[in-house]
């Protein structure tokens, strides 16, 4: 269907334009992360993620705005704004952890779903991957509990990696 193939095309320009993936992985590995993942459309006002949820997908936004909120309200306070290319979800999909913020979709948006494990593929061995996730945590660190940084550390460490 042509609207399929309009999505996919959005969601493989927002791998291929986003500042790790887009200069770190090759054809094949962007290519693993399209077709594994799952492209849809959202609307504006609805949430994708609340805070406590357990969910292991990250989320590749290849069209639109998410804001990233405190709670899971329309009063919220919104803590950044996310736009294209922009990839979030990825300390709860590849650590099992809980969610730390609320997203919400502030403008009609296309998002590209990955797996933990996908993600977790594409990444594995990969030094510089491994600094942007843990670049990650750390931009997060105040709204992560403490336990939580210290098994990211603990994890990325089981895989070789060193910081």
């Amino acid at each position: 269907m042509q609207g399929n193939g309009h999505l996919r095309r959005s969601a493989e320009l927002a791998v291929e334009r986003h500042e790790a993936f887009g200069e770190l992985l090759n054809r094949q590995e962007k290519s693993r992360l399209v077709d594994h993942g799952v492209v849809r459309s959202t609307v504006p006002g609805e949430f994708l993620c609340r805070p406590h949820q357990i969910d292991t997908r990250s989320y590749l936004l290849a069209v639109g705005e998410v804001e990233v909120r405190d709670r899971a309200e329309m009063k919220s306070t919104v803590l950044a704004r996310l736009g294209w290319s922009g990839l979030f979800g990825e300390i709860a999909a590849l650590f099992c952890l809980p969610r730390i913020s609320a997203i919400r979709v502030s403008q009609p948006s296309v998002l590209l779903a990955i797996s933990g494990d996908t993600l977790e593929k594409v990444i594995s061995g990969r030094a510089e991957l491994y600094d942007a996730v843990w670049f990650s945590v750390i931009s997060s660190a105040s709204r992560i509990p403490h336990y939580a940084v210290s098994r990211c550390f603990v994890m990325l460490r089981q895989t070789g990696w060193s910081h």
